[in-house]
């Protein structure tokens, strides 16, 4: 959110920050997702039919993430460390 703002605020660095929490949630936290998801037990509050539905967004999720990344320019965005 805090890109989105930069980005509508016509704020530096906001490519940057886009960028970074595409790639964050990309290759870190939806992976945990799906791990935590598959390690889960079944019981009588959590079915079988719950189980594959969550792991069926969390696939959707990721496929979703996976084509925002691979929209983003890499070689355009600007280095933190270089001035503006």
């Amino acid at each position: 959110m805090l890109g989105v703002t930069f980005k509508i605020m016509h704020w530096p660095y906001a490519n940057f920050l886009i960028t970074w929490s595409v790639t964050i949630s990309l290759f870190l936290l939806t992976p945990i997702y799906l791990f935590r998801l598959y390690k889960s037990g079944v019981n009588e509050k959590y079915n079988l039919d719950d189980k594959l539905k969550d792991i069926f967004i969390g696939v959707f999720i990721l496929a979703c993430l996976s084509m925002w990344y691979l929209m983003i320019d890499i070689n355009q965005i600007p280095s933190p460390y270089s001035l503006p």
